[in-house]
């Protein structure tokens, strides 16, 4: 059977932005499709990336045009899909990056809307999740509703690894443990610690990780053992899913600790609906590829980062 030829482009790359306000609700515009071929649906703020600009520039620019609302940085990408379109778009899917910015309720500006954006944009409006969940009206992208879940998914207060064993979040008090990670030699060779830490270093680590999890951006958490800190892990959310992180004490390693915080980590991403967990690893680093390989990880890439040869890991959620 013939099928009719789609002369649209294949893909069209775009940056959108996940508006959220202190009660948890997505700002969403009601608006027609290009030529209005279906009905409308809900659409967060965003749009096409101009020539020369990043995911990043496109995505403050759009956010500043269709709402009014100036920021110099959103921070780093939280999701990213290839998303199927239907016939009323103008490519014939779409490369989509999302940013999330925090903010207060507002009313979006309309002043650096375009013409066909004043004909087009029917109302707009703030969605909590029930509403979000109970509403049979068309949205773009379709699961916005998972996207939503997900990145303002709380982190994990503490797990429980077993009796003795806790991942508690990581605060101000433990700037002793960060420093004492700093002066293992393969520590700063191996992660993003600096060598030999000052207190005053170690003190101000610990309070950029409290900023961290206050933005939403990632969280970080000791690992606690009947004998004491084992060391440190963490989360953060990015562009393809879930980051996990980690350093261990000499003394600790070798107890399956690394392991089974993986494990945890990456069983509280897939409830919360990410896609998938990476991890990056040094390639001397034999131990972290061990643990990769363990929980079975898949090698994606071979990169250089800050003149390192790391390897980037990936999990994805089990069958179901």
């Amino acid at each position: 059977m013939n099928q009719e030829r789609d002369d649209r482009p294949a893909v069209r790359a775009t940056a959108r932005v996940l508006v959220v306000d202190d009660a948890d609700r997505i700002l969403l515009f009601h608006s027609h499709w290009d030529r209005r071929a279906l009905p409308p649906r809900w659409v967060t703020p965003g749009g096409g990336i101009d020539a020369g600009e990043t995911p990043h520039q496109a995505a403050v620019r759009e956010l500043f045009e269709e709402t009014g609302q100036r920021v110099d940085t959103l921070g780093e990408p939280v999701w990213h899909a290839i998303i199927p379109m239907p016939a009323a778009y103008q490519a014939q899917s779409s490369d989509a990056t999302f940013y999330l910015w925090r903010t207060h309720e507002f009313d979006p500006i309309d002043s650096g809307w375009t013409d066909d954006e004043r004909e087009d944009v029917l109302e707009w409006s703030w969605f909590d999740a029930e509403r979000l969940r109970t509403s049979t009206d068309a949205f773009d992208p379709e699961d916005v509703r998972r996207i939503l879940a997900a990145v303002t998914a709380p982190f994990p207060e503490r797990i429980e690894l077993d009796a003795a064993v806790v991942v508690r979040p990581l605060g101000e008090r433990d700037w002793r443990l960060e420093q004492q990670l700093s002066e293992v030699a393969d520590v700063p060779r191996f992660t993003y610690y600096s060598a030999s830490l000052s207190e005053q270093a170690a003190r101000q680590r610990a309070e950029r990780s409290l900023r961290m999890r206050e933005s939403g951006r990632g969280a970080r958490y000791v690992i606690e053992t009947a004998d004491g800190a084992a060391g440190t892990a963490g989360v953060a959310r990015e562009e393809g899913g879930i980051a996990v992180f980690y350093a261990l004490l000499p003394a600790f390693r070798g107890r399956g600790l690394v392991t089974r915080s993986v494990r945890a980590f990456s069983s509280w991403a897939f409830s919360v609906g990410y896609p998938s967990v990476h991890l990056v690893a040094h390639d001397a680093n034999a131990a972290s590829i061990a643990v990769a390989r363990r929980l079975g990880f898949v090698a994606e890439r071979s990169m250089v980062q800050e003149g390192r040869a790391v390897t980037a890991w990936r999990l994805d959620p089990p069958p179901a």
